[in-house]
Formats: C-alpha cells, sequence, structure tokens
C-alpha cells in the first residue's frame, strides 16, 4: 500500500503542469491514496481529475479566499473513512481485504508560528482520542532541529513545543529516502534556504504492522514542496547473504558445546585455514539451533509478568521458593537472550536492561535495516535511479572512473625523485620493533580491546565469539596470528 502526501502550491490552473504530474506519479508509483494541501480551489473543482487519476472517491475542505485548502483521494480497493475534517489536518480509517485497519492522520501545518501550537493540541488530543494504530504523514510547516535545514538563520523557533507533541503522542520517525530537503525557498545563492517540512511519523503498534515500511521523499518540482510516500510494503527484493554468527546464542550450552566439538575435529593444512574451516563448522552447526530458537521463543512481558506473579504470589514454604526461584532464572535467561538477540540487531550502546525493552531494540533494528539500503541515487547528470540495475551500475561507472590508470604527467617522475631525499625513514631499531613477533599477551589484548557486539568481519564471527571461547579458540588464533610474523614478515 503506498500513500502520498504533497503540498501542491495550488490546483486552480488547469493549464499547469502541475496536473499531468500528478496523473504520472499517481500511476507510476501506484499510488493508493493521495493527499494534496494549498490546493487553493474547492473539492468540488478537483473530484472529476481524481477520477481521471484513478481513484474511486475523494473528500477534503474547500480553500478559503484562494488559500488553503485540503483534498484527499483513495482507490477503490481501499475503504476509506473520513473521521475528521480540518483547515490543519484530515483524518482517515484506512482498510483493505489484506490488512487491518489503522489511522492515518494527513497534516498541513500552519504557516505562522503563533497558530501551531494550537495545531499541535489539536493533534494531541485526536490521537489520543483514537488509540490502535496510526500513522501520520504531510507538510508540518515545522523543523525538530538544525540538521533539517540548510541556510538562512539556524535559531528553529516552534522546535520545542513540536518534540513536546511528538512525545507526548509517542511518534517513531518513519526512515526516509531520496531528497535530503522537502521544501525550499526557490532564491539564488546565499539567499537559498532549504528545509525537511515534510516528514511521517507513526506510533509503535504501527511500525510493528508495518516493520519494513519506508519513506520516499521527491525531488521539489512545480511547487516550493516535494512530495512524499509512504510505501508500507515495499517489495524486499532480498538479496542473499552469508549467515552471521549471532552473539547471544552463546549464553546457552548447546551452542558452545557445538563449537566446542568443532575445534576437537581434526584439520590439516596451515593455521589460517584450520581456524576458517572450524568458524564455517561452527557457523553451519550453530544456524539451525538459533534460527529454531527465535522461531520458539516469544517474549511477551504480559504473559512474564503474570506467570511470575502466580509462582510468586503462592510462595508458603522454603520448597516454593526454591522452586519459584528456579523458575524465574528459566525465565530471565530466555528473556535476556531475547533481548541481547535485539541489541545486537539494533547496534545501540543504550542499556538493554534499562527502561527500554525488546519492541524498542526491535523497532531501532529495522529501522536501522532500512537505513541500510540504498533506495535512490542521484548520478553525475542529476537523474535520481531507484532500480537495483541502474545503482549498481551507477556504483560500477563510479568506481571504474577512480580506479582508472592514468598516464601521470611527465614532472611526476622528477618532483618524486626531489622528494626522497627528504622522507623521514625508520630507523634499525624501530624496523626491529616492527618485525619482532607477536607476543601472545599483545595478540590477547589486541582481541579483548574490540567490543564484543560490533559487527562481524568477513568469516560471519563477531569478536564476542572469541571473546566467550577463548580458551577453546586460543591456540588456532594464536597460530595464525605468529605464523604470519614468520612467514611473511621474516
Amino acid at each position: 500500500m503506498k500513500m502520498v502526501a504533497w503540498n501542491c502550491r495550488g490546483l486552480n490552473d488547469t493549464s499547469s503542469p502541475t496536473f499531468p504530474f500528478l496523473k504520472w506519479m499517481v500511476s507510476s508509483c501506484n499510488v493508493d491514496l493521495l493527499f494534496l494541501s494549498e490546493t487553493k480551489c474547492s473539492v468540488e473543482y478537483l473530484k472529476p481529475f481524481s477520477v481521471s487519476w484513478g481513484f474511486s472517491d475523494c473528500n477534503g475542505v474547500d480553500a478559503t479566499n484562494s488559500s488553503g485548502g485540503l483534498f484527499v483521494c483513495w482507490h477503490s480497493r481501499l475503504n476509506v473513512s473520513i473521521l475528521f475534517l480540518d483547515d490543519n489536518y484530515v483524518l482517515c480509517n484506512v482498510l483493505n481485504e489484506v490488512i487491518s485497519s489503522f489511522y492515518a492522520l494527513f497534516v498541513y501545518g500552519s504557516p505562522y508560528l503563533v497558530d501551531r501550537e494550537s495545531v499541535w493540541a489539536s493533534l494531541r488530543a485526536l490521537i489520543w482520542a483514537h488509540p490502535g494504530n496510526i500513522v501520520t504523514m504531510g507538510d508540518f510547516n515545522q523543523l525538530e532541529g538544525p540538521s533539517q535545514k540548510l541556510g538562512g538563520n539556524p535559531c528553529i523557533l516552534g522546535s520545542r513545543t513540536f518534540l513536546n507533541w511528538k512525545i507526548d503522542c509517542s511518534l517513531l520517525d518513519i526512515p526516509s529516502h531520496g531528497a535530503t530537503f522537502t521544501w525550499t525557498n526557490n532564491r539564488d545563492n546565499g539567499a537559498a534556504i532549504y528545509e525537511k517540512l515534510d516528514r511521517g511519523y507513526c506510533n509503535s503498534a504501527w511500525r510493528t504492522s508495518f516493520p519494513n515500511a519506508v519513506m520516499w521523499n521527491f525531488p521539489i518540482l512545480l511547487s516550493d514542496h516535494g512530495p512524499i510516500l509512504l510505501d508500507c510494503n515495499p517489495n524486499p527484493n532480498k538479496r542473499r547473504r552469508p549467515y552471521r554468527f549471532e552473539a547471544w546464542c552463546l549464553d546457552f550450552p548447546q551452542p558452545r558445546t557445538i563449537v566446542q566439538k568443532a575445534w576437537e575435529t581434526q584439520v590439516n593444512g596451515s593455521g589460517m585455514y584450520q581456524l576458517q574451516r572450524r568458524i564455517r563448522t561452527s557457523l553451519k552447526n550453530c544456524k539451525k539451533w538459533c534460527l529454531d530458537f527465535k522461531l520458539d521463543t516469544q517474549i511477551d512481558w504480559h504473559h512474564i509478568h503474570e506467570e511470575l506473579l502466580v509462582s510468586q504470589d503462592g510462595i508458603a514454604s522454603m520448597g516454593r521458593v526454591n522452586e519459584e526461584k528456579v523458575h524465574r532464572k528459566k525465565v530471565e535467561e530466555v528473556m535476556l537472550s531475547k533481548l541481547s538477540y535485539w541489541k545486537q540487531r539494533s547496534r545501540s550502546k543504550w542499556d538493554c536492561l534499562g527502561d527500554q525493552g525488546t519492541a524498542f531494540f526491535y523497532r531501532a533494528a529495522q529501522s536501522r535495516k532500512c537505513r541500510n539500503d540504498i533506495k535512490m541515487l542521484q548520478n553525475e547528470d542529476g537523474d535520481w535511479l531507484s532500480s537495483d540495475a541502474d545503482i549498481k551500475g551507477e556504483f560500477v561507472k563510479f568506481y571504474r572512473q577512480l580506479f582508472a590508470f592514468h598516464d601521470p604527467p611527465a614532472t611526476h617522475e622528477a618532483t618524486l625523485l626531489n622528494w626522497q631525499p627528504h622522507i623521514n625513514r625508520l630507523s634499525p631499531s624501530h624496523v626491529l620493533l616492527l618485525t619482532n613477533p607477536f607476543s601472545v599477551q599483545e595478540i590477547e589484548d589486541a582481541m579483548f580491546s574490540m567490543e564484543g557486539h560490533k559487527s562481524p568481519g568477513p568469516d560471519g564471527v563477531p569478536p564476542s565469539f572469541f571473546h566467550k571461547q577463548w580458551e577453546v579458540t586460543k591456540p588456532t588464533v594464536l597460530e595464525v596470528v605468529q605464523g604470519f610474523s614468520r612467514e611473511v614478515i621474516c
């Protein structure tokens, strides 16, 4: 499902290229629901145009004296109920045959700072009165901070009030891709200002229902705003990735036993070959256990609370105390391992045992996944590329040009010869220090200085794999590192 919001800055001129642009955007992007702000015309005037764009129904707010105006239209495959209409927002209930219903709140923030606080108050009351899955998007006419602005006065008025509203409503940012800014004052040189006024937010319930949802920022065209498109269920087009060892599983005895057996296996070859083969065997045998554990183990905080409440409420003897303690320890082991798993996925340095829970780390991991995908890329001609093949081709083209061999200028060799006598050289003592074999203590210091949950290397294992299994893996690692200094340096 795809929804578009755009401050089009007027649709009262039928000769404007805005109309064919809208038809193209709706058709090419397969838009299900379209929200337009600052239409500067009536809803009845736009209704026949929405039919030509392929929409079956519409609603909105008429412009006042050729200013303002909101218009929302949707496809027949959606069941949309308009709940509230106002000069600054439209609240809808959206449902189709595939997804459960959710609330969509389309916003046109007041262009006047003095009026925005009352708009946020109205939206806060509206969101609180409609609990459940909710997503909001549009032109908020308000920045959160200096990072969303380029040029002009760095002071962001109204940001504190807006952020308080966002916190009160428990809203999360929807990751966006494409153009960095969505609005410009269209001025030249030093007077130009760019801002990210058009954004999307959602609550945790909506994010859980649409974990892969992503926002696309279209380039600014035909208006001082660029359209934004929310793709609720993007086609993942997943690429196969090698399995990465997940450090949390080493908290359990089964994976530790798997690693020990892999290291006891006799492997012939160099130290590096032995290390690589034992890591591969460990990964292969641990993969099924890890995947089964993630599928079978679901943390339900309400269920944990009720389960422990029952067991602790019935304590009447020391025997029951021991029984409850054993039960609680088992529950905690499962819970903490799941938290460790999501903490590794989210790459967050925040304490997973503090105020945050599994839902926080799940959302962080999903958001990071979306941010790490390159959805659009602008080439040197200024064209935006969105297909995987075009993006890949542009990267290949760029780095081929970057690393291509070019004949050096005639003066290059002479310049190099003139500089060589002035280059500082290592003394014999420094050379001896650098070529000495690595000691056991140096290798251990280097190994344990790495943070355990950092990204794994090409071998697929994070540093914590070696930290937790150091007594088992130590001989092989020492042989590899010390063998490197013997065979390569010496």
